[in-house]
């Protein structure tokens, strides 16, 4: 079976494929955008042709997935990651046609923007939009059991100590 030619790949079909295969998240409230295909290697499978179409047009890198203990039973996988926020920011623009992960991904391109703005102290405002869209991210991105608690999830305020970006924990809301 003869794989189609890079330039044949449009957006649409980019956008479809990660839609199946791909996350968009936030890591952390003053952390990165992140943009993650995993794909496990299979006789005939596509997949890695399409990694490597995302490699060559929006960057990133790609790398087989390293398992704390490999199981013989399961095939190995192979990553793509996106994390500089200017890049993401033009690959999420190019996959605008995304259906599943459309809220994930707007959510994303959200806080690239942020992220991609020249360097300066982050205020009170900026802080709290960060959690909000940290927060929001990380419901739409739950599945199963927690996905039921989405909702709790985003009314729970966070607190963080003012220095060291240490780890959030959760405190009612007054």
């Amino acid at each position: 079976m003869q794989c189609l030619g890079s330039d044949q790949i449009t957006n649409e079909r980019a956008a479809g494929f990660f839609d199946g295969e791909g996350i968009a998240r936030i890591e952390g409230v003053r952390g990165s955008v992140m943009l993650r295909i995993k794909l496990a290697k299979k006789h005939d499978s596509h997949g890695e042709w399409y990694l490597e179409h995302f490699q060559s047009r929006w960057g990133g890198k790609l790398y087989p997935e390293k398992r704390r203990r490999p199981n013989p039973l399961h095939n190995p996988a192979s990553m793509w990651s996106l994390r500089e926020a200017a890049k993401v920011l033009i690959c999420l623009e190019d996959l605008s046609p995304l259906y599943i992960k459309s809220e994930a991904a707007r959510l994303c391109r959200e806080m690239a923007r942020m992220l991609a703005a020249p360097r300066h102290r982050i205020g009170p405002e900026e802080e709290a939009k960060r959690r909000e869209l940290y927060l929001a991210c990380k419901a739409v991105n739950l599945r199963g059991r927690g996905a039921q608690r989405s909702e709790e999830l985003i009314d729970v305020s966070y607190r963080t100590p003012a220095r060291g970006g240490a780890k959030l924990t959760p405190v009612e809301s007054k």
